[in-house]
């Protein structure tokens, strides 16, 4: 192998037929692609396993086949996301203090964001008992606020209000870290590097 070959594959995410099922039912099918430093925008139509992919990014989900090579800049990922499951029984102050434990969290970022998001009042409020919108923002905080080196964020504005909108949207801006974003309105394009986009059949483009 070239050194230049080499020293690309060291630079990206690269997916080798990458795929994933649940008994027989097809949730990512093989996908091959080389995903370089930045942030993205996730895009295909309802199916394709965006979310999935996340997930398999995340370390959430194995693949079911191929293989997938991490750069040090995607060792590890945070990922906020509807398919994320916090303890309920736990007030957002316990499930940070429970984070920054595990060293998952910073903590000093985390307590800035949730100023940013206006959640200060909430925390003593248990996970369960918030709202829809409360609850996405607790996810953003938690990712924008984490220790790993990629941020993945899975439909990051839905739920939120206008103001809200607005504070996630100057969050991804000033992100410094690489992110892959899934948004089917696309309002986080103006603060993207270039776009990922997996087809019916299961092909991937990725368009600076």
């Amino acid at each position: 192998m070239l050194a230049n070959e080499c020293r690309f594959l060291n630079d990206t995410i690269t997916l080798r037929q990458l795929a994933k099922s649940y008994k027989k039912k097809c949730a990512l099918k093989p996908l091959s692609v080389a995903i370089p430093h930045g942030k993205f925008l996730l895009s295909g139509r309802n199916g394709v396993g965006k979310t999935t992919l996340l997930k398999i990014l995340a370390g959430l989900e194995e693949p079911s086949e191929g293989t997938i090579e991490r750069p040090p800049w995607a060792s590890s990922a945070a990922i906020a996301s509807d398919c994320i499951v916090y303890p309920e029984i736990l007030a957002i102050r316990e499930l940070a203090d429970l984070y920054v434990k595990e060293g998952k969290l910073d903590k000093n970022a985390f307590e800035q964001r949730i100023k940013h998001f206006n959640l200060t009042p909430y925390l003593s409020t248990l996970v369960g008992e918030l709202s829809t919108g409360s609850l996405q923002k607790l996810r953003l905080c938690l990712a924008l606020a984490s220790s790993h080196p990629l941020v993945l964020l899975d439909e990051p504005l839905n739920g939120l209000d206008n103001e809200s909108v607005l504070v996630a949207l100057d969050e991804i801006a000033q992100e410094q870290r690489p992110m892959i974003i899934v948004d089917h309105e696309k309002r986080c394009a103006p603060h993207v590097k270039g776009k990922i986009h997996i087809d019916e059949a299961g092909s991937c483009t990725i368009t600076p």
